[in-house]
């Protein structure tokens, strides 16, 4: 199911959108409420440590899961990822998977149970913030200066997962971006003994590509935010995705082109305007266009998504 976030949900102000979700924001509250009073709490014999979020997507939980995990391996621990399955692709998992052991199942617990199976002494909880039926050693709440919490509502009237106030369980919060004092008072209104670290996330080959033209493409929950990251390395981009489509849909929107340019002079020159001539030959020609370049098509959207999947994992 693809996912697309509404502009009103960054806005500092609360729009009519806003106004109109917010009693069905107030059920989801009221039902996570009461999901969490009843969800019975599970300890586990290796620490854990969860790195989540409370605004949705975006704010660099995967690259500091990974950073952690580095870090754990120099001081000689056994760490291992942990996640909870979803259906759909998950190319976080992928990257997890190049750096070390991951565990992945409908269920959380069960995917801790066999990360312990195979001899992890500490497990990363890459996302489970709002899990309330794991007991966390260190809870980390990550943060994009530039995002921050939007409107300040939770979805679907804003893109927060739960109130600010959830902070009072999180132990330290890692803000990607530059400091500012405005969000760290807000914060420790929250929460007075929390910790505040700042990050930035740098691109792991970016001098390969420092003065080049090169294409693009992010499948994060906040995409402009890697833009920004590459024009900051001095690096030209060109659209792949511009260029992608242009490459497929041109030569059928060629033929479309010539073949309804001829119809308007013939019927201009001998006075025919029925419209089935201009729509119908029109049609067949292109069914019959898309037919005979299908493999073209099909192997440039292959190489399209190849070259993704691949950029995605050379990316921290």
């Amino acid at each position: 199911m693809n996912f697309f976030k509404p502009k009103f949900w960054d806005k500092n102000q609360i729009s009519f959108f806003s106004i109109l979700l917010f009693p069905i924001a107030l059920l989801i509250k009221f039902l996570a409420y009461l999901k969490s009073s009843w969800t019975k709490t599970y300890s586990s014999s290796i620490p854990i440590i969860c790195v989540g979020n409370i605004y949705l997507g975006g704010t660099g939980k995967t690259p500091l899961c990974i950073e952690i995990f580095s870090i754990l391996k120099k001081l000689n621990m056994n760490p291992a990822f942990v996640r909870k399955k979803y259906n759909s692709f998950q190319d976080e998992v992928d990257l997890m998977k190049q750096v070390g052991p991951t565990y992945q199942n409908q269920e959380r617990i069960d995917a801790i149970k066999d990360a312990i199976k195979n001899n992890a002494n500490i497990a990363i909880l890459d996302d489970g913030f709002q899990d309330f039926s794991i007991k966390k050693n260190l809870s980390i709440v990550c943060f994009n200066e530039k995002q921050w919490i939007g409107n300040g509502l939770t979805i679907p009237a804003g893109p927060l997962r739960e109130d600010l106030s959830a902070l009072k369980r999180a132990d330290c919060v890692f803000i990607n971006g530059k400091k500012n004092k405005d969000i760290e008072n807000k914060i420790f209104s929250k929460n007075g003994e929390i910790k505040i670290f700042y990050v930035s996330y740098k691109l792991q080959n970016a001098n390969e590509f420092k003065n080049k033209k090169v294409v693009a493409f992010a499948g994060i929950g906040n995409s402009q935010n890697f833009f920004d990251l590459i024009e900051k390395n001095n690096i030209e981009m060109v659209s792949m995705a511009f260029w992608t489509v242009l490459k497929l849909a041109g030569p059928v929107l060629i033929v479309a082109l010539v073949v309804g340019l001829t119809i308007g002079i013939i019927q201009a020159a001998t006075s025919i305007n029925e419209m089935t001539l201009s729509f119908v030959p029109k049609v067949v020609i292109v069914i019959l266009t898309i037919a005979i370049f299908t493999n073209y098509l099909l192997t440039g959207l292959t190489d399209y998504f190849m070259f993704i999947f691949e950029r995605v994992a050379t990316l921290r």
